[in-house]
Parts: structure tokens; C-alpha cells; sequence
């Protein structure tokens, strides 16, 4: 069952269907959807069963804890043998951005993952060309594996994508959350 997390100027919330709405007009807005690798329309329908198609999945609505306010989502699909799991992230309000709650959102659920879930490794795919994400990534201690080469098909061509992960032993912003 998802867990309301907390830390610094963010909240992640369960995700419902309260947020269906906001987030399919995100993930059709093309600064989200290419930097998110999105290759078709998203319906409202069709996200609808797409979230009650998932397993082994936490899913979580970002929260601007100062302002209250919905502005991206968070996901973390994971392998319960392997204590593996591999996550997706994005701010999908363009005020949001910059202001730190991608990060915050990040280490809430990595916290998460390693002190609650008792996950052994976290991992992700960029596109190479997301500079921005690809820092932070850097910055919260993920660590480059390598390029997947022409993983990903949209807009008539293939695009590489990078992969980064992250183990328990490596983490170190410890037991820094604060739960909600």
C-alpha cells in the first residue's frame, strides 16, 4: 500500500483518481512527453486502465508542500525477488520546475525504498539529452551503468537512453525522512 512521504518542501500523496485529469493533460504537453519518451496520445480512459493494469507499483502525486499544490508524479515499479526497482519521475506543472522538489520527491521515495521497502537497488533510463535530470540523478549519488543503444522509437527514429542505478550501501542521505 503507498505511504504518505514527506520531506523538506514536498509531499507525495497516493495516487488516486483525483489526479487523473491533471496528469493526462501533462503527459500530452510536449515538453513532458519527449522527455519522457510518451509515444502516443494519452486518453483519460486510457490512463485510467493503464493504472489499474500495474503491479508491483507505488505510485505517488508530487506535492508542493508550501503552496499545496499538484505538480507531477512519481513512480516506482519493483521486483519483489530482486529487491530491485526502477523508477519514473516528472514535474509536469512548468512552475514546479527548479525549485527543488524533484529532488526532495527523489529522496522521499529512495528513503522509501531502502529503509522501509528493504530495496537492495534503485534504477533509471534518461535520454541523453536531459541535462537537467541527468545532475541530479548525479548529485543524489546514482551512478552511470551505460547507454542502452537505440532503445527507445518515437518520431521516426531510435534514441539511446542512459541507465543509472543506485544500491542501499551507496545511499547516503540515511534516515532523513519525515513521514506523513
Amino acid at each position: 500500500m503507498n505511504q504518505y512521504l514527506r520531506y523538506a518542501n514536498t509531499s507525495l500523496v497516493p495516487y488516486g483518481e483525483e489526479h487523473y485529469e491533471k496528469s493526462v493533460e501533462w503527459l500530452n504537453d510536449p515538453n513532458v512527453y519527449k522527455l519522457f519518451g510518451i509515444t502516443r496520445r494519452i486518453t483519460r480512459q486510457s490512463h485510467a486502465e493503464w493504472v489499474k493494469s500495474l503491479n508491483n507499483t507505488y505510485m505517488w502525486a508530487i506535492y508542493d508542500v508550501k503552496h499545496y499544490k499538484y505538480c507531477g508524479n512519481l513512480l516506482l515499479f519493483y521486483n519483489p525477488i530482486h529487491r530491485s526497482a526502477f523508477f519514473q519521475i516528472y514535474l509536469g506543472d512548468p512552475q514546479s520546475r527548479g525549485k527543488g522538489l524533484g529532488e526532495s520527491a527523489l529522496i522521499a521515495m529512495i528513503n522509501y525504498a531502502f529503509e522501509n521497502l528493504n530495496f537492495h537497488r534503485i534504477w533509471l533510463q534518461v535520454f541523453p539529452d536531459n541535462k537537467k535530470a541527468i545532475r541530479l540523478y548525479e548529485k543524489l549519488g546514482f551512478i552511470y551503468e551505460g547507454i542502452e543503444r537505440e532503445s527507445h522509437y518515437s518520431e521516426k527514429k531510435f534514441k539511446n537512453q542512459l541507465r543509472y542505478s543506485i544500491l542501499k550501501s551507496e545511499w547516503n542521505f540515511g534516515n532523513e525522512m519525515i513521514k506523513g
